[in-house]
C-alpha cells in the first residue's frame, strides 16, 4: 500500500508542474517584454502564486488518489480472492452433490426394497427404483396410477380402503411415519403374476412415509415394497421342520408314558379302525342316504378319539374330534359330493397323523437294528439323538408277557388300558377314580379282544363323565371320595362273562326323560308313562347323550351305542344292565368264547 501512495504523490506532483511551467511560458512571451528578470516576472503577478502552488496541491491530491486507488486495489484483490474461494467451494460442493447423487442412485437401485412415490391422484412419480421392475415386472410405472399396475390385483374393497388411506395420509401433515403405518389397511398382500406361462404368487410387505411438499406445494407418499416370498418360504420350511420334530417328540413322550404292550395294541387297532373308516367312506360314495353308515363312522372315530386322548396322543385325538363333529352334523342329511369331499379331507388328516406314528416307529426300528446310531442326523439337535437312544433302550427291554400266539391277546393289556383311560378321563373333571380289574380268563382272540376293549373303554368314560361324583359330592353323600369301577372276566360253559359296575350316582332317569322329549323321540305324555328301564334303553341309541357340551370324553352320543352294537351284533352276545340310583350302575355282557 505504501508503494501505491508514493506513486500517487509523484504522479500528482508531476502533473502539477505542468501548470506553473505553462504559466511561465505564457508570461515569458507575453510579459517578459516589460520586466527585467524572471524573479520579478514571478513576483509581479499574484496568479503565479496560485499556479506555482498547483504541484503541491495536486501532489496532495495524488496522495489521496493513490491511497484510494490502493484501497480499491486491495478490495478488488480481496474480492477476487473470495470469489475464487467461493468458486472453489461451489465447485467442490457441486462435485460432492453429483457424487452423492450417483451414490444415492446406486443405493436406491441396489436396495432390497422397491421404492416409488405417489401423489394425491395415485399417480406414481418418476422417483422409483429399478427393484420395482424386479418385484412387479417390467412395465411403465411413472405417470400411471398405482392401482393400474402394482395394486391391480386387490379386491375392490381393499382398493377403496387403500385410496381412503392415501387421501388421509396426504391431508394429515402432522401424521408421523409410525402413525401412518399403524393406520395402513394392510401391511402385506399377495401379488399374482404370470412368468413364462406359469402363474406364481409373491408375498409382498410394504410400509409408507409422507414426503415434504415439493416446489408446487404438493405432498407425496413414498411406498416401500419388500418381496419376502423366499424368506417366508424358508420360515415356513423351518417351522414345518420344527413342527414335525415337536410332533414326533410328543409321540415319543406318549410312548414312554404308556405301557409298550398297550401302545402296540393301540397302533394295531388303529390300523383296523382306519380300514373300517375307508369302507364307510366308500359306502357313502355309493349311497347318498345312509344314516346307518354315518353312525358307524362316528362310532369308530369316537373310539379312536377316546383311546388316543387316554394315551396322550393329543394331535390324533384332535383330528378325530374334528372328524367326529362333522360326521355327527350330517347324520340325517343327504350325502352330497361336497359332503364326500369333506369326509375324504378329514380322513386324509387322520391318515396324515397316522403317518407320524409310522415314521417314528420306522426310525425306532432302525435304531434297534443299528445300536451304533447314536449321533444326531444333520439338522437335528442332540436332544433328538438323546431321545432316540432312550427309545432304543426302551424297545430293547425284554418282554414281560407270555406269548400266547398270533391270534390271542392277553387281558393284562386290557387291565392297563382301562386304568389309563379312567385316570385320563377323571383328571379334567376333578374326579378321583380307581379301577379293580379281576379276570379268570387269560386271553381273548384278536377280534373279540378289540370289540371288548372298545366296549369297556366307552363304559369307563361314561362312568367318569356321567356316573361318578366329584370328591366333594361323594363325601357329602357318605361315600369315599374316590370312585370305584369294577371289571371282572369269567368263563361260564362255552361263554365269556364280563361284569362291569361303578359306585356312582347311577342313571339320571328324569334327565333322560327330559332329553327324549326334547329330541322329539317320545311325546311328553308318553314319556311320563315310561318306566326307568324303558327310558334307559334310549341311552343305547345312536346320537343320544344327556351332555350338552362335547369334549374328548363324552357328549357325542356314540359310546353306549358302541357298547350295545359290540355286545350284541358283533360279539353275538347278550347285554344286561341294572340301575341303582345313588349307588351306581351294573352291566353284564355274555358272549361265546369261540366263533
Amino acid at each position: 500500500m505504501v508503494v501505491e501512495k508514493r506513486t500517487g504523490v509523484l504522479y500528482g506532483f508531476l502533473v502539477g508542474l505542468l501548470f506553473p511551467a505553462l504559466a511561465l511560458l505564457v508570461d515569458f512571451f507575453v510579459v517578459s517584454r516589460r520586466t527585467s528578470s524572471v524573479f520579478e516576472l514571478v513576483l509581479s503577478n499574484p496568479v503565479h502564486w496560485i499556479v506555482f502552488s498547483a504541484p503541491f496541491v495536486l501532489g496532495a491530491m495524488g496522495l489521496g488518489v493513490g491511497s484510494l486507488w490502493a484501497r480499491v486495489n486491495a478490495l478488488l484483490a480481496e474480492l477476487q480472492e473470495k470469489n475464487r474461494e467461493q468458486g472453489d467451494e461451489i465447485e467442490r460442493r457441486t462435485r460432492e452433490l453429483l457424487e452423492a447423487n450417483e451414490e444415492i442412485t446406486a443405493i436406491i437401485n441396489n436396495i432390497h426394497s422397491g421404492i416409488c412415490t405417489v401423489d394425491a391422484s395415485y399417480i406414481i412419480g418418476s422417483q422409483h427404483n429399478d427393484l420395482i421392475h424386479t418385484i412387479f415386472g417390467r412395465r411403465e410405472y411413472g405417470g400411471h396410477s398405482i392401482f393400474d399396475n402394482i395394486f391391480y390385483i386387490l379386491e375392490s374393497e381393499k382398493k377403496d380402503e387403500l385410496k381412503e388411506f392415501i387421501d388421509f395420509a396426504l391431508t394429515s401433515p402432522t401424521a408421523t411415519r409410525d402413525m401412518l403405518n399403524a393406520a395402513l389397511p394392510f401391511a402385506e398382500f399377495v401379488y399374482i403374476f404370470n412368468e413364462k406361462g406359469v402363474v406364481q404368487h409373491k408375498t409382498i410387505k410394504m410400509n409408507v412415509d409422507r414426503l415434504h411438499a415439493d416446489a408446487a406445494d404438493k405432498c407425496r407418499l413414498m411406498f416401500v415394497f419388500e418381496d419376502t416370498t423366499k424368506e417366508d418360504q424358508l420360515i415356513k420350511e423351518s417351522e414345518k421342520k420344527q413342527s414335525d420334530f415337536d410332533h414326533q417328540y410328543s409321540i415319543m413322550v406318549a410312548l414312554f408314558g404308556n405301557d409298550r404292550q398297550v401302545i402296540r395294541r393301540f397302533i394295531k387297532d388303529l390300523d383296523t379302525s382306519l380300514a373300517s373308516i375307508r369302507n364307510c367312506v366308500q359306502a357313502l360314495r355309493q349311497d347318498e342316504v345312509n344314516e346307518e353308515t354315518i353312525n358307524e363312522l362316528v362310532e369308530i372315530i369316537h373310539s379312536i378319539k377316546g383311546e388316543a386322548f387316554s394315551l396322550d396322543f393329543k394331535d390324533l385325538a384332535e383330528r378325530a374330534a374334528e372328524f367326529e363333529k362333522y360326521g355327527k352334523s350330517i347324520v340325517t342329511e343327504k350325502i352330497s359330493i361336497e359332503h364326500n369331499l369333506q369326509i375324504i379331507g378329514l380322513l386324509e388328516k387322520l391318515l396324515h397323523e397316522k403317518g407320524y406314528f409310522d415314521r417314528v416307529i420306522s426310525r425306532l426300528s432302525a435304531f434297534v437294528e443299528d445300536p451304533q446310531a447314536d449321533n444326531a442326523q444333520p439338522g437335528e439337535s442332540r436332544e433328538a439323538a438323546r431321545i432316540e437312544r432312550s427309545v432304543r433302550k426302551y424297545l430293547q427291554q425284554e418282554e414281560e408277557l407270555i406269548d400266547l400266539g398270533p391270534e390271542a391277546v392277553h387281558l393284562s393289556i386290557l387291565d392297563k388300558l382301562v386304568r389309563v383311560a379312567a385316570e385320563k378321563a377323571a383328571q379334567p373333571k376333578g374326579k378321583k377314580v380307581r379301577v379293580d380289574f379281576v379276570s379268570t380268563v387269560d386271553s381273548l382272540g384278536e377280534e373279540k379282544f378289540r370289540l371288548v376293549k372298545e366296549m369297556l373303554l366307552h363304559l369307563v368314560r361314561n362312568s367318569v363323565a356321567h356316573g361318578l361324583e366329584t370328591p366333594e359330592q361323594r363325601t357329602a353323600a357318605g361315600k369315599d371320595e374316590t370312585g370305584v369301577i369294577r371289571i371282572a372276566f369269567a368263563k361260564r360253559d362255552d361263554s365269556v362273562v364280563v361284569r362291569y359296575s361303578d359306585d356312582g350316582r347311577g342313571f339320571d332317569v328324569e334327565k333322560i326323560r327330559d332329553k327324549v322329549v326334547d329330541l322329539g323321540i317320545v311325546a311328553e305324555e308318553r314319556a311320563k308313562e315310561l318306566s326307568a328301564n324303558q327310558l334307559i334303553r334310549y341311552v343305547f341309541e345312536d346320537g343320544f347323550s344327556t351332555t350338552e357340551k362335547t369334549d374328548m370324553v363324552s357328549g357325542v352320543g356314540a359310546g353306549m351305542a358302541v357298547v350295545k352294537a359290540n355286545a350284541m351284533a358283533k360279539l353275538g352276545g347278550r347285554l344286561q344292565f341294572g340301575n341303582c340310583p345313588g349307588e351306581g350302575v351294573k352291566f353284564v355282557v355274555t358272549f361265546p368264547e369261540t366263533g
